[in-house]
């Protein structure tokens, strides 16, 4: 596989050249032309989508809201996007200034479809570097960012399993690097890997008779100790269990689960009162709801704020550093109404209206890292 860079990929669709890459909230105006695959061809700089100033119109009504460790580490570094489109294989890294516009750091056209891809720290080196997943091929290998959006290194296939459902990175060992986390329903098993720096995967543990009723999967420092630990949710039942990791490869239950108000479509982790604990924001789109249950370290939940009145259309709720400072910000994206909004927060549960965009692909998977070194 080739990582040649091609012409410009738009958010909204539509090739042509460019160059930067990193973080999150995106640009200005959008052109009309098209492409047989793309809907239209961009103007001179970034374009995804139209950009609707805070003054114009569709103010949400979201009147209050606020991801883990890696949003934690650089309190002042804004986050980097990555858009992945499986239906064509494009890919492109985007950065932001914290006012809402997008710059494109680094594109390429050449990526294989229908992958899944969690980033992580796989080197350890402060740079988010992506493991990608073919499920219908059983193989994965990684991409190994260099900090400016390209890719310096591409790890040889390996194999994995063909029926992952989730698979995510985490801190579960003593190394600097992360780990991944994989859970298959089908066969009702949890399995921890390590990666070897060579991008060569590792059985560190296995948890068969994990459950198969787990719809969401989120990691998160929920519970006092140095690793990752996991929340588990299931949608039917309204039923959260929170894990705890040993370093060894190890997941403990801890505390009893908890049958919340709701059930949620989307979770999206992040510590939304800033007191070192990772809090779950929950979403349920049929009622347009959304709640946070803050997590005590101990493996205990308590409701914090709700949020009704929501649209009842997201499909992605991504949280991130997008204005600059040391508060948890979100982007909502719609895949069906092609838009998205960027919300600030101030780290008491309030969340501003930053910038609304129409026109942007409805096909784009987005991921939040550290692909690029925007704020030096």
């Amino acid at each position: 596989m080739t990582h040649q860079q091609n012409q410009r990929i738009n958010l909204k669709g539509g090739f042509n050249h460019f160059n930067c890459f990193k973080i999150f909230i995106f640009c200005q105006l959008l052109l009309a032309a098209c492409n047989p695959i793309l809907s239209y061809q961009p103007p001179a700089t970034p374009s995804p989508g139209v950009r609707i100033s805070p003054t114009s119109r569709l103010k949400p009504t979201i009147t209050s809201l606020p991801v883990d460790q890696m949003l934690r580490q650089l309190p002042a570094m804004v986050t980097s996007l990555l858009f992945y489109d499986p239906t064509s294989g494009e890919a492109a890294f985007y950065k932001t200034d914290n006012s809402g516009n997008l710059e494109l750091i680094n594109q390429y056209a050449d990526w294989e479809q229908n992958l899944s891809i969690a980033p992580g720290e796989y080197q350890g080196d402060m740079h988010t570097d992506l493991f990608l997943y073919d499920r219908q091929k059983a193989r994965g290998w990684f991409y190994i960012i260099d900090g400016e959006g390209s890719i310096a290194m591409e790890t040889s296939p390996t194999q994995a399993g063909s029926s992952w459902d989730v698979v995510l990175s985490a801190d579960l060992d003593q190394t600097p690097r992360e780990d991944l986390f994989i859970y298959d329903r089908n066969n009702n098993l949890a399995e921890i890997y390590t990666i070897d720096g060579e991008g060569q995967l590792s059985l560190m543990q296995s948890h068969p008779g994990i459950g198969k009723q787990w719809d969401l999967i989120v990691p998160g420092e929920f519970i006092e100790g140095e690793y990752t630990d996991f929340f588990f949710y299931n949608k039917e039942d309204r039923y959260g269990q929170f894990y705890s990791s040993d370093g060894a490869g190890g997941l403990i239950p801890v505390l009893p689960g908890q049958v919340l108000t709701r059930a949620w479509d989307l979770i999206t982790p992040g510590d939304f009162n800033e007191d070192g604990w990772t809090d779950i924001l929950g979403y349920n789109r049929l009622e347009g709801y959304g709640e946070v249950y803050s997590s005590d370290g101990k493996g205990g939940m308590e409701f914090l704020e709700s949020y009704p009145g929501w649209s009842r259309s997201w499909d992605m709720i991504i949280p991130g550093k997008f204005s600059g400072d040391e508060h948890i910000d979100l982007l909502f994206y719609d895949k069906t109404q092609r838009e998205s909004q960027f919300m600030t927060s101030d780290g008491a549960g309030n969340f501003k209206f930053l910038i609304r965009y129409t026109s942007w692909r409805p096909t784009w998977n987005i991921s939040p890292g550290r692909f690029g070194d925007s704020n030096q």
